[in-house]
C-alpha cells in the first residue's frame, strides 16, 4: 500500500488530470520525475493503474479501486490534521495563562523572539498568579511552577525553578547574616504563599525551620519588592531576582545548605486528540530554548 501522503496526492493528481505534465506542474517537477514516480507506486503497490500510450493514459480498474480508497484516506486525513497543520506558515491565535512573576522572571525574551520568529501567530497573554483551570476557560497552553501539575492535563517539564535564600546588604548590615537555617528564626522573614516552614538540607539530612515575618502574601512580585528594600530575608527562586544577584544588590545566605526539593518549570496542555500546529510550535520552541 501507499506508504506517505505524498503518493497518494501524487496518484489522485494524475487519476484526475490524466496528464503527468499537467500533474508534474502541481508538484513543480517534470514529466520524466512524475513517470518515474508513478512506476515507483506501482511497485509499491504491485498493479498497474494505468495504461499508458505516446499520446494518453487511462486508469486501469484496479487504479479506479484505488481513486475510491485514497479520497476517503485523504478526507480522514483532513479530518486530523486541519488546513492550518498542512499549511508551511503556522497561524492562528494561542491563549497562554502564566503567572506576571515567571513571565518577566523568565519568559519576556523567549516569547518576544517567538513573536518575531512566527508573526503569523497572534498570543492572547493572560498573567494571573491564580491557578486557572485550563480548559474551563479555553486556554490552549499554561506556564507554571509546581511540583507535580494536574494528572488529568499533558505536561513537559522545561526546567528546575532552583530557589535560593537571600537578602539586601543592607539588611544584612542592619541585622547579621544567619550561619545556619536555624538562625531565621532571629529575622524578619518575607512569606510567599503562606510557606512558613521554610525546607533545606544538608549531607541528605532535612533541616526544616519555622519562620516568622510581619509581611506575607501569595504574589511573589511583592516579595522581591520587600526583598530590595531592605524589610527582610526571602526565599525565592533565582529566576526571580537575576538582575538583584547580578548586580549583588541582594545575597545569597546559607549557601553551604540546599533546598530540600526545588519545583519545576512546565508547560501544561489539555489532552486533545490533535494538537493544532500553532500549540505544538510554541511547546517545540521552549523546549529548543530549555535544550530538552
Amino acid at each position: 500500500m501507499l506508504d506517505s501522503i505524498k503518493d497518494f496526492q501524487v496518484f489522485k493528481s494524475i487519476y484526475e488530470t490524466l496528464s503527468l505534465t499537467e500533474s508534474s506542474e502541481v508538484f513543480n517537477t517534470s514529466p520524466a520525475t512524475m513517470s518515474k514516480k508513478l512506476a515507483a507506486i506501482e511497485r509499491e503497490v504491485g498493479e498497474q493503474l494505468f495504461y499508458r500510450s505516446t499520446r494518453s493514459i487511462s486508469p486501469t480498474q484496479y487504479g479506479h479501486d484505488l481513486y475510491s480508497q485514497t479520497l476517503n484516506f485523504l478526507e480522514k486525513y483532513h479530518e486530523l490534521f486541519d488546513e492550518e497543520q498542512l499549511s508551511s506558515i503556522p497561524k492562528g491565535n494561542l491563549r497562554i495563562t502564566i503567572s506576571a512573576s515567571l513571565y518577566r522572571g523568565m519568559f519576556v525574551e523567549i516569547i518576544n523572539e517567538f513573536i518575531n520568529k512566527y508573526p503569523q501567530i497572534t498570543l492572547d497573554l493572560n498573567l494571573s498568579d491564580q491557578v486557572v483551570d485550563i480548559v474551563d476557560k479555553g486556554f490552549d497552553i499554561a506556564l507554571r511552577v509546581s511540583d507535580l501539575p494536574d494528572s488529568n492535563l499533558m505536561c513537559v517539564r522545561l526546567a528546575d525553578s532552583t530557589r535560593v535564600v537571600c537578602a539586601s546588604k543592607e539588611y544584612i548590615k542592619l541585622h547579621g547574616k544567619p550561619v545556619k537555617p536555624s538562625d531565621l528564626k532571629d529575622h524578619n522573614c518575607l512569606i510567599l504563599n503562606n510557606e512558613r516552614v521554610w525546607k533545606f538540607k544538608k549531607d541528605k539530612k532535612k533541616v526544616p525551620v519555622v519562620v516568622k515575618g510581619n509581611i506575607k502574601t501569595n504574589y511573589g512580585d511583592l516579595v522581591v519588592d520587600y526583598l530590595k528594600r531592605d524589610q527582610g530575608i526571602a526565599y525565592v527562586a533565582k529566576w526571580h531576582i537575576t538582575s538583584e544577584l547580578k548586580n549583588r544588590s541582594v545575597v545569597p545566605l546559607l549557601t553551604s545548605y540546599e533546598p530540600e526539593t526545588n519545583p519545576s518549570i512546565f508547560i501544561v496542555f489539555p489532552y486533545v486528540k490533535k494538537v493544532p500546529a500553532r500549540t505544538r510550535i510554541f511547546i517545540d520552541f521552549l523546549k529548543e530554548k530549555f535544550k530538552i
